[in-house]
């Protein structure tokens, strides 16, 4: 099990969206896309609108301590975005 620390960059100055390096590719803190957007249940997400062959639930270090969060590649986020 590795435990990796996402990068984390700032949206609308009030949000940060965590993101992962995943073979060469941008993956998204599914959480943090959901706060931004304002959608309340990600589970609901993921079941619904998501292809899960680019859902990844990655060990990440948090202020917390390790916990495993669901990351999205890039056309699961536009998924979101534009469902």
């Amino acid at each position: 099990m590795t435990t990796t620390q996402a990068i984390s960059f700032s949206f609308q100055e009030t949000h940060n969206v965590r993101i992962q390096i995943i073979d060469r590719e941008l993956w998204f803190c599914l959480r943090d896309v959901c706060d931004v957007l304002s959608i309340v249940n990600s589970r609901r997400v993921t079941a619904e609108i998501l292809d899960l062959k680019g859902v990844r639930k990655t060990d990440t270090l948090t202020k917390g301590g390790n916990q495993q969060l669901v990351y999205v590649n890039e056309p699961n986020l536009y998924r979101v975005i534009f469902p």
